[in-house]
């Protein structure tokens, strides 16, 4: 696809993210809804600030910004979570607002005024669409560039075929914190393990040294002409 002279193609990582039920939140009260909905995007506008990266857009209930870095985006995707998991903490059950998060690393077309374009940007879309109520997905592209670098848990959920994309897109999910420590051993148990573990060297360390007593006794019979025998009579 050509593109004129005032744009340009570029590799850049997108998060899109989206309000989960927001018609509901609109239909039950919108002046409460819109006011929640300003306080959270201030959280996204600085948190991607601090993470490098430029909000593109944010149409209706949805935010959309551009990284450099895909570890950044992923980074500030889920500072997000968790500082909004936080403050819904704060709220009644009713009017807590839950974002869905798709972050994508691919080839955007980037307008002089800053609007970005292409598939790029459909697939982070794609994937937010494919998140859990307070969750993130990642494409494929995205997560073969931070899985070695970002301390996170990840769900493979295989290829997905998705709307006006030709190619099936690889997706994973970020694990929670809570599914994370699901998933490792309970503390009671580690501590059950470590108090073995402590036993056990113990136990070894006093073998150590009776076996060296022992030699020692049997050098020294060998080194006087004495046996072994009458040493021990």
């Amino acid at each position: 696809m050509p593109v004129d002279q005032k744009s340009h193609r570029k590799l850049a990582a997108i998060l899109s993210a989206d309000v989960v039920g927001y018609s509901r939140l609109m239909g039950e009260d919108e002046a409460a809804t819109l006011g929640t909905l300003t306080a959270c995007r201030e959280v996204f506008a600085q948190l991607i600030a601090q993470h490098q990266g430029r909000v593109v857009d944010t149409a209706g209930d949805s935010v959309l910004a551009m990284f450099d870095s895909v570890v950044e985006a992923v980074q500030c995707a889920t500072e997000v979570q968790r500082t909004l998991q936080a403050r819904n903490q704060t709220l009644p059950a009713a009017r807590r607002m839950v974002f869905r998060v798709g972050v994508n690393l691919g080839d955007v077309i980037e307008h002089a005024d800053g609007s970005i374009y292409g598939d790029g940007v459909n697939i982070a879309a794609r994937l937010q669409a494919l998140a859990e109520p307070g969750g993130i997905c990642l494409s494929g592209t995205a997560y073969d560039h931070i899985k070695n670098k970002l301390p996170l848990d990840f769900d493979a959920l295989g290829e997905k075929s998705v709307k006006n994309i030709a190619e099936p897109v690889r997706v994973y999910r970020v694990r929670s914190a809570a599914e994370g420590a699901a998933h490792r051993p309970p503390r009671a148990n580690r501590s059950t393990m470590s108090r073995v573990l402590r036993t056990w060297r113990a136990a070894v360390a006093a073998a150590l040294v009776v076996g060296a007593g022992a030699l020692g006794v049997w050098q020294y019979a060998y080194r006087g002409g004495t046996s072994p025998a009458q040493v021990v009579a």
